[in-house]
């Protein structure tokens, strides 16, 4: 690799705003929704991060993923005919060609990669070099976990190796059937059906029945009854005795038994809107050789030792430096000592123009699955009585059918708001979920906030403002304590995915 000097940034004496306001918006764009990895971090220390601090987050965050391929594919090469050159080292970290795209993937699924330009691929990689930096800051110290620490990584232990355990499982059930390509559901049905050979479980036929019964006794929704009605049908669970819990429905020599606690709790917990409807003793008869499945995964994950895959150990060696940085952002990017009086106040006159309120449309906005249930809340909303006993009464239960929109928030709705005028209805309309239905409420006007409306966001924003400077600060000690250098290597879009590559799996 021919490698040249990465320019340094000059060190400034004073924070400019702008500057480090447009990085880390091009972070975000960069790293794409990636959610799921920061979320914590950005809820422990302070809930509803800015959109700076959220960018600077996200630096540290991207690309701490476990593998979304199989074990047998991840380790291999992704494709013998593009070498995993180096494009960038940090010290003596390096970023490879496939590390660059194995990130890319993770944080903009779905996106194609012919429309990437020679600017965004530097700029994603200016990310990695900045994630980079960080978890070298945060290698040097020594660390102490905390419980929580410790319990969420022996959880993600728990979720990679049972994922591996699972792929392994598909693959197997893929040779033994023969088909090679056979989907994910078509193999899952295969894995279990070959795991359940090698348990053999022994089911209880009135227990089956009893359960069967009690789960067929949950009450259907009446298409016509009220949405808030229908939303208490389905939130009902099947009703047993404390005693009747602990009942065994299948028993396994290796595996344990399976009670009814066991194959109601999961179902439990699913969201009322995905929860399967159980009548027949075939069904919980399914729902407690998956409860069995996934036991015989875990034993499979355990006697193969996946934790010491290598593929799976270098996810693991992220995990463990992912809750190492979490600490070395708290230290070093989010503590910072309670201002001067005075700060909050000359702060938010600094920038008064951002508290000012626009005008917006005060709204009730439904959204349902199906679009027959839409056109008949959309008929309900039409009455003004009824639109607000159905918001009173969705707000008794803690759901929240007001809202209000602006032309900043969602400008298309904004202007068919002022086209329609008060007390009109809009939709069904399509979208990503389902149906949506829009009551028109009032507009109200532009105004400028009182001084104990903002002071909370204007708190916020000054910790997050400050927080985000302290990030610049590390990053500044860390490109002149760590040598940064940049290939010349393009990673081309034709590296972004491997032909070999097999389809996604859901995680267990």
């Amino acid at each position: 690799m021919k490698a040249s000097p990465r320019r340094s940034r000059p060190p400034s004496g004073s924070w400019d705003r702008t500057r480090l306001e447009d990085r880390c918006g091009a972070m975000c764009e960069a790293v794409g929704g990636c959610w799921a990895a920061c979320a914590r971090v950005i809820q422990s220390h302070l809930g509803g991060a800015t959109r700076i601090l959220v960018g600077a987050v996200l630096v540290v965050t991207a690309g701490i993923a476990p593998p979304s391929k199989s074990i047998a594919a991840a380790t291999r090469p992704a494709n013998s005919g593009l070498p995993d050159s180096v494009l960038a080292t940090v010290g003596a970290r390096s970023i490879t060609v496939s590390e660059f795209w194995r990130t890319w993937r993770d944080t903009h699924p779905g996106t194609a990669t012919d429309t990437l330009t020679p600017q965004s691929v530097r700029g994603f990689l200016e990310v990695l070099i900045d994630r980079e930096l960080i978890h070298a800051a945060a290698a040097r110290e020594r660390w102490t976990w905390t419980a929580l620490d410790s319990a969420a990584y022996r959880t993600q232990v728990d979720r990679i190796t049972l994922r591996a355990a699972l792929d392994g499982a598909l693959e197997q059930a893929r040779v033994a059937s023969g088909d090679s390509l056979a989907s994910v559901a078509a193999a899952g049905v295969l894995a279990r059906e070959r795991a359940m050979s090698a348990l053999a479980p022994r089911f209880e036929d009135s227990v089956l029945e009893r359960v069967a019964r009690a789960f067929a006794a949950i009450p259907r929704p009446v298409s016509d009854s009220s949405l808030s009605a229908q939303l208490r049908m389905l939130e009902v669970l099947p009703a047993f005795d404390p005693a009747e819990r602990t009942t065994a429905i299948a028993r396994t020599a290796t595996a344990g038994n399976v009670t009814v606690n066991d194959i109601v709790t999961p179902w439990a917990r699913l969201s009322a809107a995905y929860r399967p409807r159980i009548e027949t003793t075939g069904q919980v008869r399914d729902l407690a050789e998956n409860v069995l499945f996934e036991r015989w995964l875990r034993n499979q994950a355990a006697a193969r030792d996946y934790e010491r895959n290598p593929e799976i150990a270098r996810v693991l060696v992220r995990e463990r430096e992912l809750i190492d940085v979490q600490h070395l952002m708290a230290r070093y990017v989010y503590a910072t000592a309670p201002p001067p009086p005075g700060t909050f106040e000359r702060y938010g006159r600094e920038h008064a123009a951002e508290w000012s309120i626009p005008p917006r449309w005060s709204v009730i906005r439904l959204e349902t699955a199906d679009r027959a249930a839409a056109t008949r809340l959309a008929l309900l909303l039409r009455d003004p009585v009824a639109a607000e006993s159905l918001v009173s009464r969705a707000a008794r239960q803690g759901a929240r059918y007001r809202t209000e929109i602006g032309a900043a928030r969602d400008s298309a709705l904004f202007a068919r708001a002022v086209a329609a005028g008060s007390g009109t209805v809009l939709g069904p309309d399509a979208s990503g979920a389902g149906w949506t239905v829009t009551r028109i409420e009032a507009l109200l006007p532009a105004r400028t906030p009182e001084w104990t409306e903002i002071l909370p966001q204007v708190e916020q924003r000054w910790y997050a403002d400050e927080s985000a400077r302290h990030l610049a600060d590390l990053l500044a000690r860390e490109r002149r304590r760590q040598r940064v250098r940049i290939g010349d290597i393009d990673p081309g879009p034709a590296a972004a995915r491997a032909p070999d590559e097999p389809d996604e799996l859901t995680e267990p």
